[in-house]
Order: C-alpha cells, then structure tokens, then sequence
C-alpha cells in the first residue's frame, strides 16, 4: 500500500493526526468517546477480534479519531460505534467475516478480515465497496498489512490536506522530513 520502507515513528504519527481527522472530526458527526478497557474487551469479545494497541493510542491521543474511524469507546448506543456500524451492515448482508473499523456510509469499506491468515500478527485490512441493495461486495483487496501500515497511509495522505493552514503546514514540514506523503 505505501511505498515507504519505513513507518513514521509513533509520536510524528500522533502529532498528524489533529490533522488527518480534520475534515471527518470537527463537524461533530461522528462523536467518540475514548477507549476504556471494558469497551475494549466488549467490542473483542462481540466481533472476535484483538483490536490493534495503535487503535487504542489513536483513539485515545486524538478526541477526533471517530470522523474516520467508528467509536471504540464506552459509548455503545451511538451511531458511529464499532459494534452500532457491524451490526447495521451485517443486518443489510455483510459477511461477519468483515470487521468495519471505518464508517463505510458511501459504501467504501476498510474492514478487518477475521478469516483471513494473520499477517505479522495482525488481521489484515481489506477495502471493499458494499452494494446493500444487492448484498454484493465489489473490488475486495487487501488495503494493509498492519493496522500501523494503514494509519500510516491515512495521516500521510490526509494530514497534508488538511483545511486548517496551520496543522497543513506543519504536517508538511514534519512529512518532508520523512518521505513525503504516501501514494495511495
């Protein structure tokens, strides 16, 4: 997916993200809570996953994060929650073999596969858009590897873009120091 041959560090990662999440975060759409350990187990125990300790440090570092991603936190009856978004799709057809970690509302899905071999010991991240009208998947593909690969891709390619004149040129400083931005 990036044709990077190294992820940026864990800490440039999390100071992108103000950024990255600005167009999806300020509207006040998609509201998320932080992660709590009892939301954690929950969300592992009801969609058979071990969700990935950089989504935990995502959600927890940037108040934003559910503009793209769906909530992982202790607030289960909204919308924009994990368990709220597979249960919607999976109601409309959607395998349960896919695990949304993002919104998919226009249909374009990055999803983990849970059937899928792990790779370097995590699920690997599929896109794929769902027709719910047909039930039907269309252009399934391994998108990443890794959590870390994704959100390494998602912060290059959005934290550039970003509306905000600030948080975009200060994401294109830290960025050129670091290979620029992902091709994705």
């Amino acid at each position: 997916m990036i044709p990077h041959t190294e992820y940026l560090p864990k800490a440039v990662l999390l100071d992108l993200l103000p950024a990255a999440f600005e167009p999806w975060g300020s509207s006040g759409w998609y509201p998320s809570r932080p992660p709590t350990a009892e939301s954690i187990a929950r969300i592992e125990s009801a969609l058979r996953i071990a969700v990935p300790s950089l989504f935990i440090e995502v959600a927890a570092a940037c108040s934003s994060y559910g503009g793209w991603f769906n909530s992982i936190g202790d607030d289960f009856e909204s919308h924009a929650h994990i368990l709220s978004l597979n249960a919607a799709f999976r109601a409309e057809g959607l395998p349960p073999r896919y695990v949304l970690l993002n919104h998919g509302h226009d249909g374009d899905c990055d999803a983990w596969d849970i059937e899928a071999a792990p790779i370097g010991g995590e699920l690997p991240i599929v896109y794929f858009n769902y027709d719910v009208d047909r039930h039907l998947l269309r252009g399934l593909k391994i998108s990443a590897t890794t959590f870390a690969e994704y959100t390494d891709a998602f912060v290059r390619a959005n934290a550039p873009r970003c509306p905000v004149k600030r948080l975009r040129r200060h994401a294109k400083r830290v960025l050129a120091e670091y290979g620029g931005e992902s091709v994705v």
